[in-house]
């Protein structure tokens, strides 16, 4: 790989972790400004638009724990990131899908450490539902954090089966 290459893999990566951060905190703002907490704003017959604060961990997980939450995300986002940055800017011949996967979850973790970091709590909107099933609340941060663990996953099976 030439430098080129190098810094080349380098701005695609940091620029798709800006977007997913940049659309996240856009989606959360917009949210937070414009929609009162609990309110249910029907989109379609799949999705609501439902604005909560989301104080725990994942899914609501530990909510009442909100010190220990901030001490054990940090310290998570803390052991990802240094894990995905090393996969992403020291392997040379990592493939492109993997590079994704890994950018996709660190700009998911680092909006919802943003968010956690300046508000206290994330704010979670996106309900999606098949009839009465309701998916956990989740906002786009975590779709990003779910869709690279896809990616990943998918690659790591391919790559085993080949």
């Amino acid at each position: 790989m030439g430098k080129h290459e190098g810094f080349s893999k380098i701005y695609m990566n940091l620029i798709l972790i800006f977007l997913v951060i940049f659309i996240d905190l856009f989606s959360k703002s917009l949210v937070f400004m414009n929609i009162s907490q609990y309110h249910n704003l029907k989109i379609n017959e799949y999705f609501n638009i439902i604005y909560l604060k989301n104080s725990g961990i994942i899914f609501g997980i530990f909510k009442n724990y909100e010190k220990m939450n901030c001490l054990i995300v940090f310290l998570i986002n803390i052991f990802i990131f240094s894990i995905f940055f090393e996969k992403i800017f020291r392997n040379k011949k990592i493939k492109i899908s993997f590079q994704i996967g890994y950018s996709l979850i660190i700009g998911g973790s680092l909006g919802n450490f943003i968010d956690r970091f300046t508000k206290g709590f994330i704010i979670d909107f996106i309900d999606f539902h098949i009839k009465e099933f309701h998916f956990p609340i989740f906002n786009f941060a975590d779709l990003s954090i779910f869709l690279g663990s896809i990616l990943l996953i998918l690659n790591m099976f391919i790559k085993k089966n080949n």
